[in-house]
């Protein structure tokens, strides 16, 4: 089962048969606008719903993604306000008949400005930092440098990528998902912990945390 956008932005849910192996038989259902959670429900009652291991990573990328975009929008008010001073300078300078220098921002080591490396970054943010290219490393030391708690969020994003990427058994993923996810715990943001908890809402009653993480590793080790 999966979505996927056909033409002027609809979405619709499709439901296809493995078995048939892309011949007859292979469409079960495709229908626009209803959640795929509504559909499994209504034709397999008795199917149990899971979260595929896209998803869930997709869960982290955002709340990391979250620690940007919160930082840049505060660099971006810094660069606005800098500008405000700079302009009012200028403008007293005149009025006195002195010429002014023109606006120059700040440029880091990478040769970018600040608001500049913080809209570069998404897909380093985003990205294992075994594939980071030569820039995108300059860009990171500066960007971890200047908020440590951005790369506090974006090493267990990364650790749980790792998780997913053994071949180990289960016992073993679920020992180190419960320890992942306590981590996640203890660093104490909202942002993480959101993710986490919309992620157990999608399994209506499932409350026990255990059981949570033992779903996971039994799914993706």
């Amino acid at each position: 089962m999966d979505k996927t956008c056909l033409s002027n932005g609809e979405v619709y849910t499709v439901l296809t048969n493995k078995a048939a192996h892309g011949q007859r038989g292979s469409l079960v259902a495709m229908v626009r606008g209803v959640g795929s959670d509504t559909i499994a429900r209504r034709s397999c009652p008795g199917a149990q719903l899971i979260n595929d291991r896209f998803h869930v990573q997709q869960l982290m990328n955002e709340a990391v993604d979250q620690f940007r975009v919160r930082y840049r929008w505060e660099v971006l008010d810094s660069e606005n306000k800098a500008i405000r001073e700079y302009r009012e300078k200028r403008k007293e300078a005149k009025l006195r008949g002195h010429l002014s220098a023109p606006w120059e921002p700040t440029k880091m080591n990478s040769g970018e400005t600040m608001p500049q490396i913080m809209a570069h970054s998404k897909h380093i943010v985003l990205k294992h930092f075994s594939k980071w290219k030569e820039q995108q490393q300059i860009r990171d030391q500066i960007l971890f440098e200047t908020y440590p708690k951005l790369k506090k969020a974006y090493e267990p994003s990364m650790k749980l990528t790792g998780i997913f990427s053994k071949r180990i058994s289960a016992d073993s993923a679920r020992l180190q998902l419960a320890k992942w996810h306590n981590e996640v715990e203890a660093f104490g943001e909202e942002s993480f912990n959101a993710k986490i908890k919309d992620f157990r809402g999608q399994f209506r009653g499932m409350g026990d945390i255990q059981f949570f993480m033992y779903r996971p590793a039994m799914l993706y080790s």
